[in-house]
């Protein structure tokens, strides 16, 4: 018998892209995902991704469904490749009590004044199961034109009649003009609905907060989750274990883990989502165990307060965890993080990351959160550990006894101690036997990866840094819009008060969705001297802060998970006792990625 799911809609419906595939099929596929992701980077070489733990219920699972709303009063998502929104009067993966709404929903456009398609622009469903069944309603609306809440209330009290055991809570976002369902919502405390995942306690269920698709597959994670929390090893004290969940939604692990005994800090930049997570605390009598935030980590711990926590759970969202959020993780000290991750590409750029700073996966299970997709949830267990070794590129010593080395540096990586990374490029070349005294030869900027060269003693740099003066360097950036195909910019740069002579010549290597990968060579070694020069003719490094333009930053952070400078150290070639040595790094991991999603 297959377990294929039957769809009328399915070369039109883009909700459900695999759906032609059977179970074992997309199992394959997903494990193919991560194992792939996770192999991309050497720093993860020894984590081995084992089978993917497959959901039980393969249709009807869905418990959050977001869909447009057209001018004609069709219900349902666009069309692939299109902003033409197919009807789907009948959906396979979605929960009965979704599919109950949509159809009266759909029954009453046209005819109710909260739901004509002239204003109405898209529904947020969500099911609640806590005492009965019910369903969170968010209608969205154009700007201006969005209903009384006495309307709503009719119309949640209609539904509810109409739809004998469900409770309906209806809510209103303003739709921003942009081709997309979710807006700005205003949430009622009031109209909350309490839910349940698993074993957890009951939480209030937020209009527009996020939820996982699979309720059932959620409480498998959180479950995984508190087992690790429950093996950590207690001190003789007895104190509490003190846990930090980033991302938390409404709160429902956090919550667990507090009624289980754990002193908690939740953290979730969605207000409304927050404030019904302290009044499911206080519900619980949680209260004097559960604290909950609204904010970025990186943007609210004071100073100290994430050290010596016990556990850290993450839940980011595609784009993965922003870079200062990775160093409040490290600082924390936790004996645990535990990283639950939606995109594989941008956890193992994350792991990868963790791994150079002391953090190495304990272990790793993939789950299928979504049945009939692609996608795949993902939940890392790390724990301390000594930092992923340094990258050898060559190791070299001359006539007089001067002895180098030439090693790869990460982005995000500074290449001396710095106040705000917990660690740096020098500290793990320290780490490599005979080089405990190493003393860089020159500097590569903290968002900048490739070749770093290193005298094993603070002695032996001044004739490597002669021969690099004399040398050649070479790097490879992403620039936004298209340069012309090779150039030489000449141009003086300020430094320390006096204007200093620079050339940088570059030559476009290929056109990345409409930007240049380029190969620049600097002919001196200015501050900045590539990232100012291409800025100064109208084409700066993506991702470059201070000298790049934001919106194409914000973007390709968006889409294409790149959180750093797009510039990578590529080739140095230099002289040293007559013998020409050409040093070479690949195009770092974390880079490469970024291209591939372009």
């Amino acid at each position: 018998m297959s377990d294929r799911v039957a769809c009328a809609l399915a070369d039109r419906c883009p909700g459900c892209p695999a759906i032609g595939d059977d179970a074992a099929t997309q199992a394959t596929q997903k494990h193919a995902r991560v194992a792939s992701a996770i192999a991309r980077f050497p720093e993860l070489s020894a984590i081995v991704v084992p089978r993917v733990t497959m959901a039980a219920a393969r249709e009807g699972y869905r418990t959050r469904t977001k869909w447009v709303v057209d001018r004609e009063g069709r219900i349902g998502l666009f069309a692939r490749g299109t902003h033409d929104v197919v009807d789907l009067p009948q959906c396979p993966i979605l929960r009965p009590a979704l599919s109950r709404v949509v159809t009266a929903l759909r029954a009453r456009v046209n005819v109710h004044a909260a739901l004509l398609p002239s204003v109405l622009r898209g529904v947020d469903l969500r099911e609640t199961v806590h005492e009965g069944t019910g369903v969170l309603v968010a209608l969205t609306y154009e700007r201006g034109r969005t209903p009384r809440a006495a309307v709503l209330d009719d119309l949640g009290k209609a539904l509810s009649a109409e739809l004998h055991g469900l409770a309906i809570s209806v809510s209103s976002a303003e739709h921003d003009g942009s081709p997309r369902v979710l807006g700005t919502y205003e949430v009622d405390p009031s109209r909350a609905r309490l839910d349940r995942i698993g074993e957890g306690p009951a939480f209030y269920a937020a209009h527009g907060s996020f939820v996982q698709a699979h309720r059932d597959v959620a409480a498998s994670i959180h479950d995984r989750i508190a087992h690790a929390v429950h093996a950590l090893p207690r001190d003789r004290s007895g104190r509490r274990l003190r846990a930090l969940e980033l991302y938390a939604g409404s709160g429902a692990l956090a919550l667990r883990l507090a009624r289980e005994g754990a002193h908690v800090t939740a953290l979730e930049r969605f207000l409304p989502a927050i404030e019904l997570a302290r009044a499911s605390a206080e519900q619980a009598g949680l209260g004097d165990r559960f604290r909950a935030i609204v904010g970025d980590a990186s943007e609210v711990l004071r100073p100290g307060e994430a050290d010596a926590l016990d556990v850290v759970v993450v839940n980011p969202p595609r784009r993965g965890l922003p870079p200062p959020t990775r160093e409040v993780l490290v600082r924390s000290k936790a004996r645990l993080i535990a990283y639950v991750a939606c995109d594989p590409q941008t956890l193992a750029r994350d792991l990868a990351v963790l791994a150079r700073m002391g953090y190495a996966a304990r272990s790793i299970e993939a789950f299928d959160m979504m049945p009939q997709t692609h996608e795949v949830e993902t939940l890392v267990l790390l724990a301390p550990a000594e930092p992923s070794p340094v990258r050898v590129i060559h190791e070299g010593t001359l006539a007089d006894g001067t002895r180098w080395i030439a090693v790869d540096k990460a982005g995000h990586e500074p290449t001396t101690p710095h106040p705000e990374h917990v660690l740096c490029l020098l500290d793990r070349v320290r780490r490599l036997p005979g080089y405990e005294a190493a003393t860089p030869v020159h500097r590569l900027d903290v968002g900048t990866s490739g070749v770093c060269l290193f005298g094993a003693r603070p002695e032996d740099v001044a004739p490597i840094a002669r021969a690099l003066g004399e040398g050649d360097k070479t790097y490879v950036a992403l620039v936004r819009g298209l340069p012309r195909e090779k150039g030489t910019i000449k141009r003086s740069l300020r430094e320390e008060g006096r204007d200093l002579p620079a050339t940088t010549r570059y030559r476009r290597r290929s056109v990345v969705s409409g930007h240049g990968l380029i190969e620049a060579r600097p002919q001196e070694g200015r501050t900045h001297q590539i990232r100012r020069h291409l800025a100064s003719i109208g084409h700066p490094i993506v991702g470059d802060a201070r000298h790049g333009h934001a919106p194409t930053n914000r973007h390709f952070e968006e889409t294409a998970a790149l959180d750093r400078t797009f510039l990578h150290c590529a080739r140095i070639e230099l002289t040293l006792d007559g013998t020409r040595h050409v040093l070479e790094s690949p195009l770092a991991a974390d880079l490469a990625l970024v291209l591939d999603r372009r």
